[in-house]
């Protein structure tokens, strides 16, 4: 009996016989089902971590009711002053040299307020890449210090050999760039 035709058990059921392998894989875009299922879930995780930066992102937040303009709730700065590139410690990259670990400050123009809460910001990058000045790292530095909060943007050593993602797997080197990333 040829592949696509069913039979019938004695219940009146339609039993079909099995597709190979091979066939299902090539109905996918010629790829195994794992690597596709692996894709997909990829993205779906990409787009809820999309959805979840933009209702966390100030402007996308509902502001609380009150009498403004109020300080860490509105834009009360129209200016940002950023002293960038101030080494907070130095560590050893992969080729065992020290690097100087740097940050970006950014602060609100014009403020007389002593002490101020802080925000502080890592880049993405699989600890293979990435920079402090770059990305929502920056952009939401700014947009913090014009609320009133002191906001830092951090660079930490590059440990990995290759990139940290699900698609590429989480090798050792990638959990022991966490660890050393957190001790920075």
């Amino acid at each position: 009996m040829p592949a696509d035709e069913g039979r019938r058990r004695g219940d009146g059921v339609s039993i079909r016989q099995a597709v190979p392998l091979k066939r299902i894989q090539t109905c996918i875009g010629g790829r195994p089902r794992q690597a596709w299922l692996l894709r997909a879930s990829l993205l779906a995780g990409a787009l809820a971590l999309a959805a979840l930066l933009v209702a966390c992102i100030p402007s996308a937040v509902e502001r609380p009711a009150g009498a403004g303009p109020l300080r860490y709730r509105d834009e009360v700065f129209s200016g940002v002053t950023v002293t960038g590139d101030l080494q907070y410690g130095s560590a050893a990259n992969l080729a065992n040299e020290a690097v100087a670990l740097r940050l970006d400050l950014y602060e609100p123009a014009g403020d007389t307020a002593t002490k101020r809460p802080a925000v502080i910001w890592v880049h993405g990058g699989g600890y293979t890449e990435g920079d402090k000045s770059l990305g929502p790292a920056a952009i939401l530095s700014a947009r913090f210090a014009k609320l009133g909060y002191v906001a830092v943007s951090i660079n930490y050593r590059l440990l990995a050999p290759a990139r940290c993602d699900a698609a590429s797997g989480i090798p050792a080197e990638c959990l022991n760039a966490a660890v050393e990333a957190v001790r920075d």
